[in-house]
């Protein structure tokens, strides 16, 4: 997934269709559950590696 949405900007709600617009805020809701859980997840991994 993340290769989907890179090198994107989201400067607007058109920038995304609906579809998108959802698989974003369930990817969000997902980290942040991740996150108050202690939970590691891929996005860790990039910022604790680079």
């Amino acid at each position: 997934m993340r290769s989907k949405f890179r090198g994107r900007d989201y400067l607007g709600l058109k920038d995304f269709t609906k579809e998108e617009m959802t698989e974003l805020i369930d990817l969000t809701q997902d980290l942040k559950r991740k996150w108050v859980m202690g939970e590691p997840h891929a996005t860790c991994e990039i910022v604790l590696l680079g």
